[in-house]
């Protein structure tokens, strides 16, 4: 619990720079992308744990470049 707290912390100074890994809990909600990859972006929402890609963990990038209200649907997992 004090993690998620943390990462919520985190989350109101979130950087394009930050990332996370695939089993760390999503700080906000927002999208992603895996590896910093221009591809294969999705929506994460905030308390959610970081998921795999192809069955492979990866490092989370967050995409500041696309609003919260575009596109796809919420793939939160």
């Amino acid at each position: 619990m004090n993690r998620i707290r943390l990462k919520a912390r985190q989350a109101a100074r979130l950087v394009p720079t930050d990332t996370y890994r695939t089993g760390d809990h999503c700080p906000t909600t927002g999208w992603w992308l895996p590896d910093g990859s221009a591809e294969g972006g999705r929506r994460i929402t905030e308390g959610s744990i970081m998921p795999t890609r192809a069955g492979r963990p990866v490092v989370w990038v967050a995409d500041t470049s696309t609003p919260l209200t575009a596109g796809s649907p919420s793939a939160s997992e």
